[in-house]
C-alpha cells in the first residue's frame, strides 16, 4: 500500500468523523429549538452519533473494497453520513417520545432509508430488500435502547443498499 491509499483512508475517515459532528450538532440545536425536552436532545445527539458514524462507516467500507483506496467518492460518504446521522437521530428521538410507536417509527425510517439509500447508490430496489429494512426497523424498534436502535436501524439500510443479494 501506497502512501497515497493510506491518506485517502485517512481523508475517507475524517470526512465521516467531520459529517458525523456536524449532523450531531445540528441535530441537538435543531432539537432544542424545536423546545424538545434534554432528554430528547440527547437521545437524537445519540442516535445521529451512532447513526452517522455507522452509515459513513459501511459506505467508506464499500467503497475501498469496491472501488480501492485512490477512488473514493467522498460525496458518497458525507450524503451516507449525514443520512445516517438523520436517521439515527430520528430513531433515537422517537423513541423517547413515544416508546410504543418506536417499532412502527424505525421500520418507516429503515424503509425510507433502503429506498433513498439505493437511488443514490444506483442499485435496484427489491421487495426482499424492502421486507429486510421493514424487518431490521421492527427488530430495532423492540429489542434495542435508543442508542443500539439507532446503530441497527443505520446498519439495515445502509447495508441493504450496496446488497446484490436482495
Amino acid at each position: 500500500m501506497d502512501w497515497s491509499s493510506v491518506w485517502n483512508i485517512l481523508a475517507g475517515v475524517g470526512v465521516v468523523l467531520l459529517a458525523t459532528a456536524l449532523t450531531v450538532a445540528t441535530a441537538g440545536l435543531g432539537a432544542a429549538a424545536l423546545g424538545a425536552s434534554a432528554t430528547v436532545v440527547g437521545g437524537a445527539m445519540t442516535g445521529a452519533l451512532a447513526g452517522g458514524i455507522i452509515a459513513g462507516g459501511i459506505n467508506l467500507g464499500y467503497q475501498l473494497a469496491n472501488n480501492g483506496a485512490n477512488n473514493l467518492n467522498y460525496g458518497n460518504i458525507i450524503g451516507s453520513t449525514v443520512f445516517g446521522g438523520i436517521a439515527g437521530a430520528l430513531s433515537g428521538s422517537i423513541g423517547l417520545l413515544s416508546p410504543q410507536n418506536a417499532i412502527g417509527a424505525n421500520s418507516a425510517i429503515s424503509i425510507m432509508g433502503y429506498l433513498l439509500q439505493s437511488s443514490v447508490n444506483g442499485n435496484n430496489i427489491s421487495l426482499d430488500g424492502l421486507l429486510f429494512a421493514g424487518l431490521g426497523g421492527v427488530l430495532s424498534g423492540y429489542y434495542f435502547n435508543r442508542a443500539f436502535r439507532s446503530i441497527l436501524t443505520s446498519i439495515v439500510f445502509e447495508a441493504l443498499s450496496y446488497s446484490t443479494i436482495v
